[in-house]
């Protein structure tokens, strides 16, 4: 026995969307009912960039107890004497964590500080000195001996 079933668009997106969530459906039908594949979300390069240079601070994990959770944070740098730059991650509750950035120039959100990482010299001059230490180590493919000191390969007495 064929049922057929008259849904309007809103009712047709919400059927979708559950059977997708349950994972019988992967793609959705338009209005013209053509299968079209989901677009994916842009990823904002600016943000990107921010948050590899967030993960090169020190991260702090803390619950937030009573306190609402940027309280929480401010009451753990004060008792810590945590010097900025750092990352806070306040737990609110078993779903939630929010994420502070402690600069110079007081609590930030972290995801403000992912877009706009430039406006922060601290993240600049830690961005700096990874960059220097980067350029510093250079591999060495092998070594060799002249006089009493080693050198690499690539040097002009070999």
């Amino acid at each position: 026995m064929e049922v057929n079933f008259v849904l309007t668009i809103t009712e047709r997106s919400v059927l979708f969307g559950l059977l997708e969530a349950l994972g019988n459906v992967q793609d959705r039908p338009n209005r013209g009912g053509k299968v079209v594949a989901r677009r994916r979300k842009r990823k904002s390069r600016r943000r990107l960039e921010g948050r590899k240079i967030l993960d090169l601070v020190p991260q702090y994990s803390i619950d937030s107890g009573d306190d609402k959770p940027v309280t929480a944070a401010r009451n753990f740098i004060h008792s810590e004497k945590i010097a900025p730059p750092a990352l806070l991650l306040v737990k609110r509750n078993e779903h939630t964590t929010d994420r502070y950035f402690w600069a110079e120039k007081g609590l930030f959100g972290a995801q403000y500080v992912e877009e706009n990482h430039f406006l922060f010299p601290s993240l600049r001059a830690l961005l700096e000195e990874e960059e220097e230490y980067e350029d510093e180590e250079e591999p060495m493919l092998a070594t060799c001996l002249v006089g009493d000191r080693a050198h690499s390969l690539r040097c002009s007495l070999c």
